[in-house]
């Protein structure tokens, strides 16, 4: 069973590296920091839907190397 647990882990950990540097950013501060999307597009630079558009293609990216 922790073999398991230490392997998801491993694969969470490693999966952020399928992400373009923009997209781990936009997770760590929507998601680690929690900051609004109006808050992370004004530190990034980009519009709010920009930010929402690009965390919802990171997470399915994330899911999709998870699962397969």
């Amino acid at each position: 069973m922790m073999t398991n647990e230490c392997g998801d882990h491993d694969r969470s950990r490693g999966g952020l590296e399928v992400l373009s540097p923009r997209q781990r950013e936009i997770i760590r501060l929507r998601v680690v920091v929690g900051l609004s999307a109006a808050e992370t597009a004004h530190r990034l630079g980009m519009a709010p839907a920009a930010v929402r558009i690009a965390q919802h293609r990171a997470l399915n990216r994330l899911r999709a190397h998870l699962q397969g």
